[in-house]
């Protein structure tokens, strides 16, 4: 990631879209509370390289994101554990998609959040779990105020 795309003023990172594949405007990431210190960190640690992520050992960019991966697998201890060894880099997309959707935010939302200009394919990225299943089972068993009901002909079919 080169330092210039970042923003810490505005809180965002600016993907040029020259930068990214198949992609024909800028990607706008914003800075969340969690990473803005990690970028502050990384800023300082390698004040000297225009790319924020260096190989120390190297003094260069890393360049291919699955060598990184397997090393911090490696440093987590996960390397190796069942069911790990299948996890990608590219996984984490799914569990932000899932993490967002299941905190309210709307199909929308998570598609632009992640990129995506069709819905659909945002759709196959979201995944829930029994226990997100049965909790909306419990909504739909609370009673309907039919009273307040905008939409008049659903009483229709709930009357007797």
């Amino acid at each position: 990631m080169e330092k210039d795309w970042i923003n810490l003023k505005e809180g965002l990172i600016i993907v040029q879209k020259h930068s990214q594949k198949r992609k024909k405007k800028d990607k706008r990431v914003p800075i969340n509370s969690a990473i803005r210190p990690i970028i502050q960190r990384l800023l300082r640690k390698n004040r000297n390289s225009e790319y924020l992520f260096v190989n120390q050992e190297t003094g260069t960019r890393y360049t291919k994101i699955q060598n990184s991966w397997n090393g911090i697998l490696k440093k987590t201890g996960l390397k190796g554990k069942p069911g790990v060894d299948k996890l990608r880099f590219h996984d984490l997309r799914h569990t932000v998609a899932t993490k967002l959707a299941r905190s309210g935010k709307d199909m929308i939302f998570i598609a632009q959040y992640i990129g995506h200009a069709d819905v659909r394919t945002t759709s196959r990225y979201i995944h829930y779990s029994d226990e997100d299943l049965k909790e909306g089972a419990e909504i739909l068993a609370s009673p309907i105020n039919i009273h307040n009901t905008k939409n008049k002909s659903f009483l229709n079919l709930v009357r007797p």
